[in-house]
């Protein structure tokens, strides 16, 4: 799931640099109302705000996934190469254990 929210972030972010950059080939309906009246300016200013701040949204509503990313690792691979200190940091921003308990605690 960790991946999935790391991919539709990405996907965001990549929508609202094509509408900076002017490229409105992924968004078929605007694409199509600045083709049926070229003479009328479009402002992509309104339309990146709106995925700006969905994206902006979205990566608030989901900030503590990406805090609990390494050990949703841990558990998926157990045998994976970590830096036990962020792991255990991790674990205690979220947790109420103690930072050197917890790394004691993995490396047995």
């Amino acid at each position: 799931m960790i991946s999935d929210i790391k991919a539709f972030i990405k996907k965001l972010q990549f929508w609202e640099q094509t509408l900076i950059d002017g490229d409105t080939r992924h968004y078929h309906v605007l694409s199509e109302k600045i083709s049926q009246s070229p003479l009328e300016p479009c402002d992509s200013k309104y339309h990146v705000e709106i995925v700006s701040n969905l994206k902006d949204d979205f990566k608030n509503r989901f900030k503590d996934f990406n805090e609990i990313a390494i050990v949703a690792q841990l558990v998926v691979s157990p045998f994976m190469e970590i830096d036990i200190q962020q792991f255990a940091t991790s674990v205690t921003q979220n947790s109420s254990e103690d930072t050197a308990a917890t790394a004691v605690a993995v490396i047995h």
